[in-house]
C-alpha cells in the first residue's frame, strides 16, 4: 500500500518463426509492459538490431477500424452505453458493408432533401414578401430607366425620401416592428435612395427570374411533405443506429485489439531470425508468465528475468479499495516514480483533515455530502466516481470538525431547534477583546503544529525515499537535517519563550549547537542552495495558518447571512419569504465558495508544502500489452 507494485524486468527471445504465437500469449496474459525498444538501446554493433515490421493484415485492421469508427461516430453512438457481444471475428466483413451501405443511401437521400428543403426555405420569405405586398415575381424584371428596391427596413423612410424625389413607386407592409418594401424609382436617384435606405439598415430581397411555387401555401404543403418524409429517415437511421450498435462497438473493440497485436512488432528489436521483447511484469505474475509460454511455445522461446535493482520501470499503484480513491490527486499531479513510496495512503489521511478543518460546519458537511453523493450515483466516469468518493469522506470530515467547532450553517442560532457546544469556537475569533485574541492565537498554534508535522512527515517520507534509492549516507544529509535542524531550533524557542515550565540545563546552547551542526549537515547534502532553502521551510510551516484563516472566513459570511436573514424573520408575517431565499441563496453561495477554497487549499498544501519534501515523480503508467 505504501509502495507502488514491485515488478520484474523481463527479456523474452525467440525466432521470429514464433513471434505470431508469442504475441498471442503475451496478448492473452495482459501482464505484460512493454518496453518500446529504440535504436542504439543496446550496446552492440551498429546495425544488427532494427525495428520489427507489422503482419499483413495490420493495413486491413487499421482500414476496418477507421471504416467503424467513422460509422460509430456519424450513427452518434455512445460506446459507454452498450453491451459488448462476445462473438465477434474477423469474418464480420460482411455486414459491416451492410451497414455502411445501408447508412450511405439513408444519409445520401437526408442529404438530398436537406438540400430541397434549403431551395425551399430560401423561397419562402420571397414568396411571404410578394403575398404581403401583394404583387408578383413579373414586376421586378428589369426596365431600363428604373432602379429596384426590394428588402427590410428598420423604420419607415418613406417621408425622407421625398425630400430626394416625389417620382416613385413603393408597395410596403408592416413585418413585425419593421417595414417590407418594393420601391420604384429613377435610375438617376439610385444612389442618394441607396444612401437613405443604408441609414434605415437596409436588407435586400432579391427576387429571381423564375419561382418553382405558384403561391406561399404550395411552398409550405411541399415544405411539410419534404419535412415528414426527412423524420421518416431519421427514423430509419435510429433504427441502424440500435440494430448495429451493438455490433459496431464489439467489433471496433476487436478490431482494436486485432491491430494491436497485428502492429505489435514495432515495438520489438529484431534481427533477420530472431525478435527481442523488453518489458516489465509484477512480481506476482511472473511464474504464470513463464509457465504459459513454457506450456504453449515450450523450448522455442526464452524467458530472462533480470536479477538487477530495476530504476526505470512503470508504477502500478496498490491500495485498498477505500484508499484508491485518492490516487486521483496523483494522477492530476504526476505518478511516483518507481522506486519511491506512494502517498495516496497519507492523501487519504491529510486531504479530508484539512478539508473538514477549514469548511469545519456540520450543515455544510451533511449538504455537501449529500452533492457529491448525487453526482457519483449520476456519473459514468470512473474517475469523477473515485473523486466523489474521496470528497464524501472529507464532507464527513467537515461535519466532525462542526461538532468540534459548534457550527451549523454558520453556528448562529435560527429559532430553538439546535444547540451544538463547541469545543473551540471560531466565532469568537471574530469580536474583540481578550477571549477572541486568545481563540485567535489557540487556533493559529494549532494549525502550525499541524503544519510541523506535516512537513516532517514529507521529511521522513523523504528520508526513506533517498535511502532506498542513494543509501543511508545522502539521506541523513539530504532529510534528516532538516529534522535535525528543527529540533535545534525548537529547543532554542521554548527556551526563549517559555512554553514550558521545565527547561534542559543549557537549553539555549544546546540548541543552537545542534542548529548548527543541522545546517552543516545540510551544506554537505544540498551545497549552499540547503542554506539557502532553510527560509522556505519556515514559510511553508506557517502556510498551514491558511486552514484557519479560510475557515474563519467561511464563518464570518454564515454568521452575516444568519443575521441578515434574522431581521426579516423578527418581522414576521410575508416577510418570513426574503428570509428563506436569504438563507438558501447565500448559504448556497458560501458553501460553493467553501468547497472551492477547501479542495484548492488542500491540494496547495499537498503538493507545494508537503510533496516537495519528498516527491520526485514523473513515473511511468504500468500499460500492459493485451490489457
Amino acid at each position: 500500500m505504501i509502495e507502488p507494485v514491485r515488478m520484474y524486468r523481463v527479456r523474452i527471445v525467440g525466432s521470429k518463426r514464433v513471434l505470431d504465437d508469442s504475441i498471442q500469449t503475451l496478448h492473452s496474459l495482459g501482464v505484460v509492459h512493454i518496453d518500446e525498444y529504440q535504436p542504439g538501446k543496446y550496446k552492440i554493433e551498429e546495425g544488427y538490431f532494427d525495428i520489427g515490421s507489422p503482419f499483413e493484415r495490420a493495413s486491413k485492421f487499421s482500414e476496418h477500424l477507421v471504416r467503424v469508427r467513422s460509422l460509430i461516430a456519424a450513427l452518434r453512438i455512445d460506446p459507454k452505453k452498450i453491451e459488448q457481444k462476445n462473438k465477434i471475428n474477423e469474418t464480420q466483413e460482411e455486414r459491416l458493408r451492410q451497414i455502411e451501405k445501408n447508412y450511405q443511401a439513408i444519409s445520401n437521400r437526408l442529404k438530398n432533401q436537406e438540400a430541397k428543403l434549403a431551395e425551399i426555405r430560401s423561397q419562402e420569405e420571397i414568396l411571404e414578401f410578394l403575398e404581403r405586398l401583394k404583387i408578383r415575381s413579373k414586376l421586378f424584371e428589369p426596365i431600363e430607366e428604373i432602379s429596384i428596391f426590394s428588402g427590410i427596413t428598420e423604420e419607415d423612410f418613406e417621408q425622407n425620401l421625398k425630400g430626394i424625389t416625389d417620382k416613385y413607386k413603393i408597395f410596403k407592409a408592416v413585418f413585425g416592428k419593421k417595414i417590407m418594401f418594393a420601391l420604384f424609382v429613377q435610375k438617376t436617384f439610385e444612389s442618394a435612395v441607396l444612401n437613405l435606405l443604408s441609414k434605415y439598415k437596409y436588407r435586400e430581397i432579391r427576387i429571381p427570374e423564375k419561382i418553382d411555387f405558384k403561391n406561399l401555401a404550395d411552398l409550405l404543403a411541399k415544405k411539410k411533405k419534404i419535412g415528414l418524409y426527412m423524420q421518416n429517415l431519421n427514423l430509419k437511421l435510429e433504427q441502424l443506429k440500435v440494430k448495429s450498435a451493438a455490433f459496431l462497438v464489439s467489433y471496433e473493440h476487436y478490431l482494436k485489439r486485432e491491430n494491436e497485436k497485428a502492429e505489435a512488432p514495432l515495438r520489438f528489436a529484431t534481427t533477420s531470425n530472431s525478435f527481442f521483447i523488453d518489458g516489465y511484469v509484477p512480481v506476482t505474475n511472473y511464474a504464470k508468465l513463464d509457465e504459459t509460454f513454457g506450456k504453449n511455445l515450450g523450448t522455442k522461446i526464452h524467458i530472462e528475468r533480470s536479477t538487477e535493482e530495476i530504476d526505470f520501470a512503470p508504477t502500478e499503484l496498490q491500495n485498498p479499495k477505500l484508499i484508491d480513491a485518492f490516487e486521483f490527486f496523483l494522477n492530476l499531479y504526476s505518478l511516483p516514480f518507481y522506486r519511491e513510496l506512494d502517498p495516496t495512503f497519507l492523501i487519504f489521511l491529510t486531504f479530508p483533515f484539512f478539508f473538514g478543518f477549514m469548511l469545519g460546519d456540520v450543515g455544510y458537511g451533511i449538504v455537501t455530502a449529500v452533492i457529491f453523493l448525487i453526482v457519483k450515483l449520476k456519473t459514468k466516469s470512473t474517475v469523477l466516481k473515485g473523486l466523489m468518493n474521496a470528497m464524501i469522506l472529507a464532507s464527513v470530515s467537515s461535519i466532525l470538525f462542526g461538532f468540534v467547532f459548534g457550527e451549523f450553517f454558520g453556528g448562529a442560532h435560527i429559532g430553538n431547534y439546535y444547540e451544538l457546544t463547541p469545543i473551540i469556537s471560531r466565532e469568537h475569533a471574530l469580536g474583540q477583546g481578550i477571549e477572541a485574541t486568545h481563540v485567535i492565537n489557540q487556533m493559529l498554534l494549532i494549525t502550525i503544529l499541524v503544519g510541523v508535522i506535516h512537513v516532517n512527515i514529507g521529511f521522513i517520507m523523504g528520508f526513506l525515499n533517498v535511502k532506498r534509492m542513494h543509501g543511508l549516507k545522502h539521506a541523513i544529509l539530504e532529510k534528516f537535517s532538516w529534522i535535525v535542524l528543527e529540533t535545534g531550533a525548537f529547543l532554542m524557542l521554548f527556551q526563549m519563550y517559555n512554553f514550558f515550565f521545565y527547561s534542559l540545563p543549557y537549553q539555549l546552547y544546546i540548541g543552537s549547537g545542534i542548529v548548527l551542526i543541522g545546517l552543516i549537515m545540510l551544506f554537505k547534502g544540498h551545497g549552499a542552495f540547503g542554506l539557502i532553502e532553510v527560509p522556505s521551510v519556515a514559510s511553508n510551516v506557517l502556510s498551514y495558518a491558511r486552514l484557519f484563516a479560510i475557515g474563519l472566513s467561511s464563518v464570518a459570511l454564515a454568521v452575516i447571512i444568519n443575521e441578515f436573514a434574522t431581521v426579516f424573520i423578527e418581522m414576521g408575517g410575508i416577510m418570513f419569504i426574503p428570509a428563506i431565499l436569504i438563507l438558501v441563496m447565500g448559504h448556497g453561495i458560501n458553501i460553493a465558495i467553501g468547497v472551492i477554497g477547501g479542495f484548492l487549499q488542500s491540494l496547495r498544501l499537498h503538493y507545494v508544502e508537503f510533496f516537495t519534501k519528498f516527491y520526485r515523480g514523473g513515473g511511468k503508467r504500468y500499460e500492459p500489452f493485451g490489457r
